[in-house]
């Protein structure tokens, strides 16, 4: 056994290091990675998953199993049929014209098989001959539960709780109001304990036959379990029971309300004050409910106990996660591809049961795959970037092997990427791009299995020039701000020059240190009058060895620091008139003032101040002796002048 490590080198600048990272290997996120018969543990290690032998392959969906004399017997859907498999041979032993079997229970030597959909219970002997058949008034039998000499049926439809006798007789029913279906249930220390489509759970004691709600859940209540201590209650995000849809025609005979190609989900409660998938544990002694572990983005379908172990299943292809109560350490397994229904402890040994298309593998928890593989998700290094050394904790038993690909793109759609490239963990080989994924390939003899436990894709993206997405002057009182907006692909830290041109001279600075800010402001007094051009410059320096600039210019703006004059004053008997003229900005408003009153404003002879020269004219009564005239420019120069 060997350990190989590859780091990559970095060299160390001035400025502060901008290589990144993408790839490491979170269990949290397992939804973002494609397996293939590989076991993802809860530190980040990837090892090959247990070894598997299918035993079942059908294209009738699974719908129920138990384990009988020294085989399996299988009721499957579309069809009613059920079927016994054993390691020698698979055979039909018996059907009906139901729709589907969805139980099967062996109690002393009798086999009890519950039909859909109108809720008829077949007990056949052990040669499969039909003993006994009873009908209920219900649309679904969804449990059948043998305990000493009792046989509690769960029905739906309504729901119901029976009990019979050893004689299959009815001793007691009882009604679960505010539930359409009681799905499943146990029987744990004398007492049974179910769940319905509203996510409550009871008990029932079955001494005094009495009933009691116990507690209520936000999600769905998808399994229940027991380990013998306590009571494990599985909730998931979405509906639990589902049968394969297939072709529709099948189904033609039954009606709308018993189409139990979604039996419950009219009535299921949604689950919309959640997002999570959730492992309980349930005290019987105190009553209380302990949260052990929930998953966002996966649905949970089912579960099962088996040697310290809890085991389940989700919709993520082919995987189930299984948590080891002893060391409360859990890991993802998945085995290859296909929709899992159940795990189930049959005959001391693990089987996994999955749908599209229906299968039954065996799972030998003592051996490992001989092949797999996990393809991370996509990561976006958010430009163009460059790959360096990969960084990669594997371990190599004799007879095992890891191999690592990358593969890159410009684009997110895949199907325009490169093809994989496989690396020799010294270099990445795939091309310089925006997007990158991995993948690893596991080998091994069985015996053994090789494990990564770090990955990580070093990446340096391409210096790219800042963008000015916006860069404008404005006068605010007597100061010019100068403001922009600039945006940087590699978020590099910017720092600015602002720069100014009078007409036809060369640009100066404004700023003798480079500004970090978004803006600048200066007096307009300290420019000269006259046209000017702006020019910004951004630099990303403070983050690159060989930096990238990007400037805009701006202009022709106006500095205008001089006021208006009045000129051609003419005093007459009655009137006086006088033009108003500014060199460079229009005129804005003119004013008088007789003898120190207020301010009267006067308008142009032509009735519109729309120009940089105005007449004016001032009634003249010979009493006034004392007249001022204010002016003033749109940029806010002004100056008083006594005319008389």
């Amino acid at each position: 056994m060997f350990i190989l490590l590859f780091l990559l080198l970095i060299s160390v600048n001035l400025y502060p290091v901008t290589t990144k990272y993408v790839g490491d290997l979170k269990f949290e996120k397992i939804e973002d990675y494609t397996l293939s018969n590989v076991s993802f543990l809860e530190n980040g290690t990837i090892e090959l998953s247990p070894d598997i032998k299918e035993i079942f392959s059908s294209e009738e969906m699974i719908w129920s199993f138990d384990e009988f004399k020294e085989g399996i017997l299988i009721g499957t859907g579309e069809k009613a049929t059920l079927l016994f498999l054993n390691e020698k041979e698979t055979k039909k032993v018996f059907s009906s014209d139901h729709i589907l079997f969805s139980d099967i229970s062996v109690l002393k030597g009798k086999i009890l098989v519950s039909a859909l959909p109108d809720a008829t219970l077949f007990v056949l002997g052990s040669n499969f001959k039909i003993e006994m058949r009873l009908s209920f008034s219900n649309q679904y039998i969804w449990k059948i539960i043998p305990y000493g000499n009792k046989i509690f049926l769960l029905s739906g439809n309504p729901a119901q709780l029976y009990i019979l006798n050893k004689e299959f007789k009815i001793e007691s029913k009882f009604d679960i109001r505010n539930e359409k279906n009681i799905l499943n249930g146990i029987i744990f220390k004398d007492e049974l304990y179910f769940y319905g489509d509203s996510n409550v759970f009871y008990k029932m004691s079955l001494k005094t036959q009495k009933i009691c709600a116990l507690l209520s859940v936000d999600e769905n209540i998808a399994d229940i379990c027991s380990d013998g201590e306590k009571i494990y209650i599985l909730t998931s995000i979405s509906k639990v029971k589902e049968v394969q849809k297939k072709d529709k025609k099948n189904q033609g005979s039954v009606s709308s309300d018993s189409d139990i190609s979604n039996p419950i989900s009219t009535e299921r409660t949604s689950s919309t004050s959640t997002s999570f998938s959730k492992l309980y544990r349930y005290n019987v002694e105190t009553g209380t409910l302990e949260e052990i572990f929930k998953k966002s983005n996966l649905s949970f379908i089912s579960m099962s106990i088996y040697k310290d172990k809890v085991f389940i299943a989700t919709d993520k292809d082919a995987s189930f996660y299984e948590f080891n109560m002893k060391s409360s350490s859990w890991k993802f397994i998945n085995l290859g591809k296909g929709k899992f229904l159940k795990i189930l402890k049959l005959k001391n040994e693990l089987y996994g049961i999955l749908l599209e298309p229906s299968r039954i593998y065996r799972i030998n928890q003592e051996s490992f795959s001989k092949v797999g593989s996990l393809i991370s998700g996509v990561f976006d290094c958010e430009i163009k970037s460059r790959f360096g050394k990969p960084i990669i904790s594997f371990i190599t038993p004799p007879k095992t092997k890891v191999k690592f690909y990358t593969q890159s793109g410009a684009v997110q759609d895949q199907s325009y990427w490169e093809e994989w490239k496989i690396s020799d963990f010294n270099s990445i080989r795939s091309a310089d791009n925006r997007f990158i994924r991995y993948k690893l390939e596991f080998y091994s003899d069985g015996a053994n299995t090789p494990s990564v436990s770090k990955l990580f894709v070093p990446f340096l993206q391409y210096n790219v020039s800042p963008y000015i997405e916006k860069f404008e002057v404005s006068q605010q009182g007597n100061n010019f701000k100068f403001s922009w907006q600039v945006t940087d692909e590699n978020k590099d830290s910017l720092v600015f020059k602002v720069l100014l041109k009078h007409e036809e001279s060369s640009f100066f600075s404004l700023n003798v240190q480079e500004i970090e800010d978004n803006y600048l402001e200066i007096q307009k007094e300290l420019l000269a009058d006259g046209w000017y051009y702006a020019k910004l410059v951004a630099s990303d320096r403070k983050a690159n060895d060989i930096p990238k600039e990007s400037e805009k210019v701006i202009g022709p703006f106006l500095v205008d620091n001089t006021s208006p004059s009045i000129t051609n004053l003419v005093i007459k008997k009655e009137y006086i008139e006088f033009l108003v003229v500014d060199n460079l900005s229009p005129i804005l408003n003119v004013s008088f003032s007789v003898n120190g009153k207020k301010w009267e404003k006067l308008i142009p002879e032509d009735g519109i101040y729309d120009g940089k020269e105005e007449n004016f004219s001032i009634k003249d009564d010979r009493a006034k002796n004392f007249i001022l005239i204010k002016v003033v420019d749109i940029y806010g120069n002004s100056d008083v002048f006594r005319v008389k």
